[in-house]
């Protein structure tokens, strides 16, 4: 078959296609049987297809603004890592650990912003490459979205799975320290707990690495069982842990009361992240199994872009989330105690128990206890 220089010509496959242009087949929204166009899901327009269409602009914007976010979790992360190290507390501990995975997470997240933004800017390049797209071989595809974006993309989200769970760690760990549990039921069902995390992060890791180069679709499917992990992981560490300090706190205000707070408060933000990037992702996969040119009509936002943009939006909130936490158990709660202990100190106050108590609780969260 001759190529198809314009959508009036019929077509097969994106070979029948000339330059950038794609082919889209039987579906609803066409008004032909079949039809050369533009890529619809970049929102590429144009006679050469390399002006930037409503969809280009979406695109843009979205990317623009989770790109910046990605900045802020990077650049809070590091600045996080930088005042633990300087004031000596940076050991081997799961709250560091957690804490550096989240500072590759963040980075890999960037990344991957990145490359969607050179994907969007250089329509030129689109259809260099021929790549198996659902099942349909010899689809056109951009060669940084095949070759970067997509690897960064599957890479991302196993390191970001693996940090959520590691604040549940966190959570133990920490619990384990304030009680000086060593021995007995209670440390070795926490142990157990923790062992199911880890082999959990495993797990997950494998099939990223196994689903998403053969079926990046189904990865979300697979994936919502390990968030279901995640829930139950968060809210079983965030019950034995806030258990704990309620028995152990004192009467009024204490550093117990500040770690209740910012785990009730991580415990949401991690939860609401972890259910867009769900429902976000889920709709995506059902939608791309079916094909995503299908839903993606010309000259309009589509279902597929909206709902793919999901999966950055609560990934990036999640993560945000997780790093907030571990900033607060570090730097932002030791600056509050010595803040208060000045405060103390010139206004005469001798209140040794509940100064003790205070510190106890932020010293068996922070940066300064290795990990049981």
């Amino acid at each position: 078959m001759a190529n198809a220089t314009d959508k009036n010509v019929t077509c097969v496959v994106d070979a029948d296609c000339e330059g950038t242009r794609l082919c889209y087949t039987g579906f609803d929204w066409l008004e032909e049987e079949s039809a050369c166009l533009c890529d619809t899901w970049h929102g590429w327009t144009g006679e050469n297809c390399d002006e930037y269409g409503v969809g280009s602009i979406y695109h843009l914007v979205s990317t623009g603004i989770t790109l910046v976010l990605g900045i802020f979790a990077f650049g809070f992360a590091l600045y996080t890592l930088i005042k633990i190290k300087q004031q000596g507390k940076f050991e081997r501990n799961s709250s560091v650990v957690t804490l550096i995975l989240c500072l590759i997470t963040s980075t890999t997240f960037l990344l991957w912003r990145l490359a969607k933004l050179a994907v969007v800017v250089t329509p030129d390049r689109a259809g260099e490459e021929l790549a198996t797209d659902n099942g349909i071989k010899n689809r056109k595809n951009h060669p940084i979205s095949l070759f970067v974006e997509k690897p960064l993309i599957g890479i991302t989200i196993a390191l970001a799975v693996g940090a959520i769970l590691n604040i549940s760690i966190v959570w133990i760990d920490t619990s384990a320290r304030i009680s000086k549990m060593k021995k007995g039921g209670r440390i070795r069902t926490f142990n157990t707990f923790r062992k199911i995390t880890l082999a959990a992060e495993v797990l997950w890791v494998l099939a990223c690495i196994i689903v998403f180069p053969i079926a990046a679709s189904y990865l979300f499917f697979v994936g919502s069982l390990f968030l279901l992990i995640i829930a139950v992981s968060f809210l079983y560490g965030r019950s034995k842990i806030v258990g704990l300090l309620t028995s152990l706190k004192g009467s009024g205000e204490s550093g117990y009361d500040t770690l209740i707070r910012q785990m009730n408060k991580t415990t949401v933000g991690v939860l609401f992240g972890a259910a867009v990037l769900l429902g976000g992702g889920g709709a995506y996969s059902i939608i791309s199994i079916q094909d995503w040119r299908s839903a993606c009509e010309e000259g309009k936002i589509c279902s597929a872009m909206a709902t793919n943009e999901l999966i950055s939006v609560g990934l990036i909130i999640t993560l945000i989330t997780c790093i907030w936490f571990l900033y607060q158990v570090s730097v932002g709660n030791a600056s509050t105690k010595r803040s208060k202990s000045s405060s103390k100190l010139i206004k005469g106050a001798t209140n040794d128990s509940l100064t003790m108590q205070n510190h106890t609780a932020v010293d068996a969260a922070s940066f300064s206890n290795p990990s049981i």
